[in-house]
């Protein structure tokens, strides 16, 4: 009986070193932002979440996992540097997450990268440049220049609306882009597209498998440029003086909601596809939509 409590005593008092090693190490540090107004951050699993306040100083606090050996914040020549460095001997066998906070001057310039790390930004007016390879990136549009990218992750953007230069590109992720204006440029290979534009002036979307999906509202002289090789392309927009279009397919289908005929070709009548093109309105906006092989769907509100 004696062995069997000394037993029981002993896993519960390993299992309880596991929490102490789950609950990780406190980090904080403050440092001035440099004369640059840059400001860099390296993670590699774990989280990265960035928020703005009334401080010309960036602020880090973060819990650590058990492999992180520590996290340099440094400030030279102007740009301050944030990294998490793991162990050298046992970081594939432990946790390596770092889950960092860190607040940030509103117009600072933002440079994150991270392997597996989720990002996420909010109220940032500076430039933003968003990296991951599995991670997911999220942020709202409150400056003019965003490029977010990841591999395997999602890329999440709310805007309100306010012109930007918004870049979004991911391999296999999705890619959601909610209420954006300004010059929008969207890529996937395999991943979905998703864009609600409010104001747009220009919008280019690109995929290979995935499905394309643009609805909303463009600016009076705007730019539209979709395409996919074999998923589906839906664009229904509205612009105030109207637009031109041009729609084509190789075997996919060419729809719309204004009972326009699609020329189909003297050679192509049985094997599908064709072409679409015309005018809506006053046709100053320009739509460009085009699949090989996916259904095209084009709508006028």
């Amino acid at each position: 009986m004696n062995r069997k409590w000394t037993l029981l005593v002993a896993a519960l008092l390993s299992m309880a070193a596991v929490v102490a090693n789950a609950a990780g190490t406190s980090f904080s540090k403050q440092v001035q932002i440099g004369s640059q107004n840059r400001v860099l951050i390296s993670n590699i699993a774990g989280s990265v979440t960035i928020s703005t306040w009334d401080r010309k100083e960036v602020d880090v606090q973060g819990e650590l996992g058990d492999s992180v050996e520590r996290v340099d914040v440094r400030q030279d020549s102007g740009i301050v540097d944030v990294k998490v460095v793991l162990k050298d001997n046992d970081w594939m066998f432990r946790s390596g997450d770092a889950r960092l906070q860190i607040k940030v001057p509103t117009d600072a310039q933002i440079e994150a990268s991270t392997v597996s790390a989720s990002i996420s930004a909010n109220g940032l007016r500076g430039r933003q440049r968003l990296k991951s390879v599995s991670g997911d990136i999220r942020s709202d549009v409150a400056g003019m220049d965003l490029d977010l990218k990841t591999v395997s992750g999602r890329v999440d953007l709310i805007g309100s609306g306010t012109a930007a230069r918004v870049r979004a590109s991911t391999v296999s992720g999705t890619v959601t882009l909610s209420h954006v204006g300004g010059d929008v440029d969207a890529r996937a290979t395999s991943g979905d597209i998703d864009i609600d534009a409010q104001g747009a002036s220009g919008v280019h979307v690109s995929v290979v498998s995935g499905d394309i999906t643009l609805r909303g509202a463009l600016a009076r002289d705007a730019d539209v440029d979709a395409s996919s090789v074999s998923g589906r392309v839906k664009v229904a927009v509205q612009a105030p003086a109207g637009f031109n279009y041009d729609v084509n397919t190789f075997s996919g289908a060419i729809r719309n909601c204004f009972g326009a005929e699609v020329d189909r070709g003297d050679g192509r009548r049985n094997f599908g596809g064709g072409r679409l093109a015309g005018s809506r309105g006053e046709g100053k906006a320009t739509v460009r939509a085009r699949s090989h092989s996916g259904t095209v769907d084009l709508c006028d509100h």
